[in-house]
Order: C-alpha cells, then structure tokens, then sequence
C-alpha cells in the first residue's frame, strides 16, 4: 500500500531501492536491451547505469557425479566420450538424460536435445486436472515444431486457440486442412512444460527460448534450400538477427552440404557455433582458422600492435 502513494517521496523511493531485479537468460542481443531500457526508465532506483553481471558455469566432473550417482557415472562418462558430447554434458538436464539412456552409441547433440525436447512434450505440468494425451509424441513435436517456426517468424511470442483477428497466431491457422488430428497435437503440445500457460485464456508461449529456438530449426532444416534462405534473411541477403541462434543449431541439424554453405555465407562468411549446442575443441580451431582467413582478405588491414608507436 505503500507504493501506491507519491512515487517522488523518500519513503517511496527507499523502498523501491529494496527491490532486487534477478533476470536468468542466454546472452541475447535483446536481453540487453530490456536491461538497458530497464535502467534508462529507473536510474533513481538502481542507483547505477550498469548491473551487475554473473555468469553461472556448468556442473563440474564432480558436481555431475553427484547428480547422476557414483554406480551409473562410469557408463555416463564413457557415453560423453563415445559420442563427443563434452561440450554440452555440462548441462543438468543432458545430464539427467543421458543417465536415462540405456544405449550407448550414435547420439549426436541434436538427437540428445530432441529426445530431451520429446521428453519435455510428454509431461503434463501446466495443467495437471486435463486429460490423458492421446497423440503420439512425434506428433505433439512436429506440432511444436511449426507453433516455433512460426512464432519465430512472424515474431510473435504468443499462441491462443482462439482469436478475430486473422493476423494473430492460433491453432487453426497453422493447418488448413481438415484433419483435426494435428490441432490436437498442438493443443497437447501446449499443455506439457516445454511451453507455460498465460493468463489469458487459451493463450500459450514457450516457457524457454532455447526451446523455441531448437524447435525452430528443426523445423526450418527441412525445408528446401529457397525456401530456408527466405525465412532465415532479410531483404539485403543478410541473416535477420532473430533468426541468427536458429541458424546456428541447424548446422548441427542438418547434413546437407548446400545449406552449410548457404548458412556460412549469409553469416558473412561463417557461422560461430551456438552456445547451445556449444563447441568442441576441434571446433572451434576451426572457427578461429576461418576468421584468420577472412581478416587476411579484407581490404583493410586490422593491425592490433604496431612498434613504431612506441619510438
């Protein structure tokens, strides 16, 4: 009730200093400028310009052994190692699946983050008085493979069941057939923890952006080569920024030699690795070859030490 009074006081304002503000994301370009905004639009309260910024590090070789129990870790490790998963083995969650599998061989870290994205739409959270599934889970994440490509798209973050205006992102505009069975898929999709539950009626979003955005290039990769450079450019052949994570997790998707090139030449030349997926060793010598190779051809020279200013 406090803060329902003169905003301008000093008792207002003292409180508002009590006020801690904790936001948790990936290094987006548009969650610094939600921070940004955020401190141009309340500079009295922060009391500062820049927040403070923490990055939290992956679970150790210790912490992992913990979390997956000493017996099992053994086969857990030799699964990282068979398959060259240790640049993403440091998420809880790949973790937790792998600890899971019983097989051995042929995982790659895009089959790892569709089984763990499969597993998601197979849990009922949000909504735990609804019914049974009854569609499949390849069905519910093809189904959540189009609700992200469009979203991402179209730029809307939000999905209703129902709505007038034909411009926003429902069920029934994303099949236009008569089978009823893939609105079905989506709506259940929607009901499980890979997405969450909004206030409004009938209206969902994806309750993590990289959820959406390997969704999104799951479904993208299968496109043809035309159609795959439209969504993901803009009109001067430049790759759209919103589009820029998606495209790096469809390196790692696809096997086609002509969508590696075109994903490297609407990059600019080459595609940096998403943090996602994260890189390997080799990887990423790779990258830094490349780079070298396109400072070396550049008209102008980059020259990062020059002796003579010194005499």
């Amino acid at each position: 009730t406090r803060l329902q009074g003169d905003w301008s006081s000093d008792v207002c304002s003292s409180d508002l200093r009590q006020l801690r503000l904790i936001l948790f994301s990936r290094p987006y370009a548009d969650a610094g400028d939600f921070r940004d905004t955020l401190n141009r639009k309340y500079p009295g309260i922060c009391g500062r310009y820049e927040p403070c910024h923490y990055w939290l590090t992956r679970l150790d070789r210790t912490a992992a052994e913990r979390m997956v129990g000493t017996e099992r870790f053994p086969a857990v490790l030799a699964m990282i190692q068979e398959n060259k998963l240790e640049s993403v083995s440091g998420f809880p969650v790949v973790l937790n699946f792998l600890a899971a599998h019983s097989s051995t061989g042929g995982l790659t870290k895009a089959q790892v983050w569709r089984s763990i994205i499969i597993a998601l739409l197979g849990e009922r959270l949000t909504n735990p008085h609804a019914r049974q599934l009854v569609t499949e889970p390849g069905e519910r994440f093809d189904a959540a493979c189009r609700i992200a490509a469009a979203s991402t798209l179209t730029r809307q973050n939000t999905i209703r069941e129902f709505s007038l205006d034909p411009d926003v992102l429902t069920f029934n505009l994303l099949w236009h057939h008569s089978e009823n069975r893939p609105i079905v898929a989506a709506r259940e999709a929607c009901q499980t923890s890979a997405f969450a539950r909004l206030p409004e009626q009938g209206a969902f979003r994806f309750s993590r952006r990289n959820i959406q955005d390997w969704l999104t290039a799951f479904a993208l990769e299968r496109l043809p080569l035309p159609a795959l450079r439209s969504a993901l450019a803009e009109a001067d052949g430049t790759l759209t920024e919103r589009m820029q994570e998606s495209a790096r997790l469809i390196k790692y998707i696809t096997t086609r030699t002509d969508v590696h090139a075109e994903l490297d030449r609407l990059g600019g030349g080459f595609l940096l690795p998403s943090d996602a997926a994260g890189a390997t060793c080799s990887e990423a010598l790779r990258c830094l070859d490349q780079l070298e190779q396109l400072a070396q051809s550049v008209s102008w020279g980059l020259r990062l030490y020059d002796a003579s200013a010194e005499q």
